[in-house]
């Protein structure tokens, strides 16, 4: 996830970003930003001067988007949900060696 747009919608910034990686993840379309096609100028462009057209909106967006990051991206919850993730984990391999399910390490 990327920090820097996290920092900057517990900001109340307003997010106008590319679709890709996971963006959908933190931005609501439409609620707390806009996100607009990968490699295309045009309607990146549009969005931002959408937004700047409409304060409301824009403001709308910025609220949005605080309350986002307090519900899913605090560090004592992201805390909570590994520690969970880690406790199912040792609760399926019983008393034998913690394997990680991913396949990389």
């Amino acid at each position: 996830l990327p920090l820097s747009l996290l920092e900057a919608m517990d900001a109340g910034l307003r997010v106008v970003a590319t679709d890709v990686g996971a963006l959908r993840e933190m931005v609501e379309p439409g609620a707390s930003g806009i996100l607009t096609p990968p490699g295309q100028v045009e309607p990146l462009a549009e969005a931002v001067g959408a937004l700047l057209a409409d304060p409301g909106r824009s403001e709308r967006f910025g609220a949005r988007s605080q309350e986002i990051v307090a519900a899913r991206f605090r560090v004592e919850r992201m805390v909570e949900e590994t520690e969970r993730l880690l406790e199912r984990l040792l609760a399926r391999q019983g008393s034998g060696p913690l394997v990680c399910p991913c396949a990389v390490c």
